[in-house]
């Protein structure tokens, strides 16, 4: 357990804390003072600009990759970091043709964005299957698998929301007509 005085060192590197509980960390969070470091570290290298920074940059960039794969106990190379959620989503959809296979499954507990990049590639031909949960907070993993069949391309299981029931990701890759996921928890 983490004592109350490392909770408290932690919540001091975050000045906006000082002044309020901020929850809305999905988009602007709260800067840690280290990021005014990193922010001055860019723009002094910018400010001297030389094309041999990209090689560093490529390089940290690796580094913070594979020490998240660490945190996550995951072989080294296995993890890709980009802007955002939206953007690495969009760029596995990019992957697909959607002229034959064109749904995407997904629920309406994923990550706020995730519909809304599928919609945008039914310019592709995607075609966005959202399966509603019918608390706002379950999936139902048989209400997921029924909406996978032969013409199902791809299907994204929700992230918001507590432990419970959930088709996995890789259940596209099912044989239609499966019925049920025994033993599938998240």
């Amino acid at each position: 357990m983490v004592s109350s005085a490392r909770l408290d060192a932690v919540r001091a590197e975050f000045p906006l804390l000082q002044t309020c509980v901020y929850l809305n960390s999905n988009s602007a969070g709260a800067a840690p003072r280290g990021a005014k470091a990193a922010l001055d570290e860019y723009w002094r290298t910018i400010e001297r600009w030389r094309d041999e920074a990209w090689d560093r940059w490529w390089n940290d960039l690796h580094a913070h990759a594979d020490e998240l794969a660490a945190l996550i106990h995951a072989p080294a190379g296995s993890v890709v970091c980009d802007a955002n959620v939206s953007t690495l989503f969009s760029r596995v959809m990019s992957c697909f043709d959607y002229r034959e296979r064109r749904r995407v499954v997904t629920s309406d507990r994923e990550f706020p964005a995730i519909p809304h990049v599928i919609r945008a590639f039914g310019r592709y031909g995607a075609e966005p299957v959202i399966v509603p949960s019918p608390d706002g907070v379950e999936i139902e993993a048989e209400r997921l698998v029924r909406a996978i069949d032969e013409r199902t391309a791809r299907s994204s299981r929700g992230r918001r929301r507590p432990t419970t029931t959930c088709a996995p990701s890789s259940a596209a890759c099912l044989p239609a007509g499966i019925s049920s996921l025994p033993g599938v928890v998240w």
